[in-house]
């Protein structure tokens, strides 16, 4: 299984409100937007619970239109239907009554969704997920945006490229093959983040080690986000995890203790020193763009 590339950088967008999010995305993307929520969990109004639904479709809420032509995207908030259980039992997880259930996985999956939704709400945090309408991959065009996850603080993005992390990473070697489609999808996403107001963008793989970055901090403060990668304090949680297969709880040690050859770089000075490329053997993990090459002189 190959590894994708994960980016992730701060924003300025207003979260408090899924309509509100809808319009500064149509306006910072200039698409149109249908906004609502995916009905995973549900609030029986009648019979007083929380129950598993007969479907999982999109329930649409509003729209926000630019023009015809401009490409179609859905919005959903993450904890649409939690805020709605929140409300009805006071916010006091204890008093959440369940309906009775199919099979017990209908209720685990009911019971660890309400749950997740109460203490990540109780923290004062939001979670909406955009996506492109489109059902196929192919029609998407090369360099557009496919999704975006945002959150309090953070913003996680993605668009249609022609590689995979390492892929990517490798056209900072010597050797290169594809640079130029290396410069074209970064600026693409310096261009997408600017729009939301980031300052920053950090790159990693969404496997190995660094994906604990995702699992860990993706709903944090970006402060604290940046701090959790600079100190590779990943590394540090990777090596504590209890592997059923001891090869990996060893790999994780050898991990640990090579983490100092892991490379954090920022790509903006490597474009300002002229693009000094790295050896083969180099192993890049991080990258960090500020973008103060392309928008600073």
């Amino acid at each position: 299984m190959g590894w994708d590339i994960v980016s992730l950088g701060n924003h300025q967008l207003d979260t408090s409100n899924l309509e509100t999010l809808a319009k500064q995305l149509s306006d910072a993307f200039n698409i149109n937007i249908d906004y609502g929520y995916l009905n995973i969990i549900k609030y029986n109004e009648v019979a007083h619970c929380v129950e598993f639904p007969d479907d999982y479709n999109f329930h649409k809420i509003g729209r926000i239109s630019k023009a015809r032509n401009r490409k179609l995207y859905r919005l959903t908030d993450d904890f649409y239907n939690e805020k709605i259980i929140v409300e009805k039992f006071g916010g006091k997880l204890e008093n959440a009554v369940y309906s009775k259930f199919e099979d017990e996985d209908q209720k685990e999956f009911c019971e660890y969704k309400v749950e997740n939704g109460f203490d990540v709400l109780n923290k004062g945090r939001e979670q909406y997920h955009l996506r492109h309408s489109s059902n196929s991959y192919k029609k998407i065009k090369p360099l557009e945006l496919t999704r975006a996850d945002i959150m309090n603080d953070t913003i996680n993005m993605s668009i249609k490229v022609p590689f995979r992390w390492f892929g990517f990473v490798n056209q900072l070697k010597k050797n290169n093959e594809y640079f130029d489609d290396f410069v074209k999808y970064r600026n693409r996403m310096a261009e997408y983040y600017k729009k939301v107001g980031a300052e920053q963008i950090v790159y990693f793989p969404d496997q190995g080690v660094t994906e604990l970055i995702m699992d860990k901090m993706l709903n944090n403060d970006w402060a604290d986000v940046l701090r959790y990668i600079k100190n590779q304090d990943y590394y540090f949680d990777y090596v504590k995890i209890d592997f059923f297969d001891k090869q990996y709880k060893q790999w994780a040690i050898e991990d640990f203790n090579d983490r100092h050859n892991a490379l954090q770089i920022s790509l903006s000075d490597f474009f300002i020193n002229n693009k000094p490329f790295f050896e083969v053997d180099d192993n890049l993990e991080i990258l960090f763009d500020d973008f103060k090459d392309l928008y600073e002189r």
